[in-house]
C-alpha cells in the first residue's frame, strides 16, 4: 500500500471520530455557556442586594470614598478627583440604553474637556472581559473600571443603568440623570451644575 493511499485509508475511518466528538463539543459549548450565564447572574444578584441596602444618594449628598482598578493599568480614586467637575456614568455592556447614552456622554467629555470635566465610566453587572468589550466599541480610552464597579455602584445606591451622576469640585452631588441619554441637551442641567459652581463660589467671596 502507498503512503497516499494510507492516508487516505486513515482519512476515511476519520469521519467516524469526527461525527462521535461532534455531541462532546456541542456539550462542551453548552456548558461553557451556562458557566458564562451564572457568573452574570452572579454578579447581577449580588450588586442588587447590595444596592437594596443602600438608598440612592441625593443632590447634596457627597461621592462615597472608593477605588476602581482601571482599563490598561493603574487605579482611581475620589481623592485623585479632587478639585475637578466629575460625571460618573455607570452602564452594562448587556444593556442598549447603556450603548446608546455613551455617545452623548463622550460629547459632553470631550467639549467640556478644557474645563476640567472628568468623566468616569463603570461598567456594572458584568463580567471584566464585556467591560473591555465595550470600551473597545465606543472608544473609551480611559478611566474606564475592569473592577470594583459594583461596590462603588452600591455604595451610591445605583439600581439601574445607565444612570449619570454629576459632582462638582467638592465631590457634591449635584444632578443624577437615571435612564437612557437620548438627547444632548438631556445632560444640559448637570453640566451647568458642576462647571458654573465656581463661577458662583468666586461671586459669594
Amino acid at each position: 500500500m502507498s503512503i497516499a493511499k494510507a492516508i487516505s485509508t486513515s482519512i476515511d475511518v476519520n469521519p467516524e471520530a469526527k461525527t462521535a466528538a461532534a455531541p462532546l463539543a456541542k456539550r462542551l459549548n453548552r456548558i461553557v455557556m451556562l458557566v458564562a450565564a451564572l457568573f452574570l447572574l452572579n454578579a447581577t444578584m449580588e450588586f442588587s442586594a447590595q444596592s437594596r441596602q443602600t438608598k440612592l444618594l441625593e443632590i447634596g449628598d457627597k461621592i462615597p470614598p472608593y477605588s476602581l482598578s482601571l482599563l490598561g493599568g493603574g487605579e482611581i480614586t475620589g481623592k485623585s478627583l479632587a478639585g475637578k467637575p466629575t460625571i460618573y456614568f455607570f452602564f452594562a455592556n448587556w444593556c442598549p440604553c447603556s450603548h446608546t447614552s455613551v455617545q452623548r456622554i463622550k460629547q459632553a467629555s470631550a467639549q467640556y474637556a478644557k474645563d476640567g470635566l472628568q468623566t468616569v465610566f463603570i461598567g456594572v453587572q458584568d463580567s471584566t472581559s464585556n467591560l473591555e468589550k465595550f470600551a473597545r466599541k465606543h472608544k473609551l480610552e480611559s478611566l474606564v473600571n475592569v473592577s470594583g464597579g459594583e461596590t462603588f455602584a452600591a455604595s451610591v445606591g445605583i439600581k439601574t443603568t445607565p444612570t449619570t451622576v454629576f459632582s462638582d469640585r467638592k465631590g457634591v452631588i449635584r444632578s443624577i440623570f437615571i435612564g437612557k441619554v437620548e438627547r444632548y441637551d438631556q445632560l444640559k442641567g448637570g453640566l451647568e451644575s458642576i462647571l458654573l459652581d465656581k463661577s458662583r463660589e468666586g461671586s459669594a467671596v
